[in-house]
């Protein structure tokens, strides 16, 4: 078993208390209060978090980009990105959202800055939402993303074997729980390694961040309580597929890394995450961003921190693949 890892802290954008650039780029009132979800009728929640629909600008040069669904009932929509020229392998791209929001089309820019950066067909999977669709539709639909992946390596350009998952948020909950589910099937397709930015990991909200980070930070812990019940659906959020750091079978996770910000509520479950996966015995780095809030990635380019944790995905996926 290797010696579990320590937290490696980054300060990219050398910040002080939450980086000037992070701030700059959002709402002051969301950033201080986040949503204040509990204050809405549920359908009227819903609708503010997934706002209007997006048009997308035209593929740039050297970049194709096409839509299908993965056959199923119901199918599952995917949005496949193809850098020009070789392969180095296949990454699938797991929205966040707190389970109810995100979208393929609110991933776009950060799947073409991936694809673009590190020469790889990047395949985002739009799953099904709650509340209309609770746990576990949403890992179902990963699950079979991943397995399609797995199939259509010779389809998508890419050497076989070389699949990575990443997830942020929600998404980064959804992709463990899917790869989990996967291996207690058998199914015998296995990602070579997975990347997960602030994942959810537990139900309890009682960890020093939560209490640290409960407000002031974007994500409040009232608005995490309403995330968690309408993903639920009133079943029991403690199940292991859902709480995933309660998960038994962590060992039959691949490699990977779990990516934490400072001023997050998430922080701690997500690095003790990383810290049970190592003590399971599988290689997983462990990277806090200071001065970071939850949802950097969606700031980038614009936030130099962010710019930053791509560059890193893109090390990462070159040491995977290579």
């Amino acid at each position: 078993m290797p010696a579990r890892r320590p937290v490696t802290r980054c300060t990219e954008d050398r910040a002080i208390a939450v980086a000037a650039d992070i701030v700059a780029a959002l709402d002051p009132e969301r950033l201080r209060g986040g949503f204040g979800l509990a204050a809405y009728r549920t359908a009227d929640a819903v609708a503010l978090l997934r706002g209007p629909p997006r048009v997308m600008p035209p593929a740039p040069a050297g970049l194709s980009i096409e839509d299908l669904a993965i056959d199923g009932a119901p199918p599952v929509p995917i949005r496949i990105y193809r850098p020009a020229g070789a392969i180095a392998g296949i990454v699938l791209n797991v929205h966040g959202g707190g389970w109810v929001a995100g979208s393929i089309d609110g991933d776009d820019a950060r799947c073409r800055i991936i694809a673009a950066q590190t020469g790889c067909t990047v395949v985002s999977v739009g799953y099904r939402l709650a509340p209309e669709d609770p746990f576990p539709a949403g890992v179902d639909d990963c699950a079979a993303a991943i397995e399609w992946c797995c199939r259509k390596a010779t389809m998508l350009g890419a050497p076989a074997g070389k699949l990575a998952v990443i997830g942020a948020s929600a998404g980064g909950n959804i992709a463990i729980a899917a790869m989990l589910k996967l291996a207690a099937s058998g199914s015998g397709c296995r990602p070579t390694v997975h990347i997960q930015f602030y994942p959810i990991c537990d139900c309890a909200m009682d960890t020093p961040s939560y209490r640290e980070n409960g407000s002031g930070y974007f994500l409040t812990a009232p608005d995490m309580a309403w995330y968690w019940d309408a993903y639920m659906g009133g079943g029991n959020p403690a199940t292991p597929l859902a709480s995933i750091l309660r998960s038994p079978d962590l060992a039959q996770l691949p490699p990977g890394l779990i990516v934490t910000s400072q001023y997050d509520v998430l922080r701690d479950e997500g690095e003790a995450l990383a810290a049970r996966i190592n003590q399971a015995g599988v290689a997983t780095e462990c990277l806090r961003y200071e001065g970071a809030i939850h949802g950097i990635l969606t700031l980038a380019p614009q936030s130099a921190v962010s710019a930053a944790a791509l560059d890193k995905v893109a090390t990462v996926l070159a040491k995977a693949f290579a």
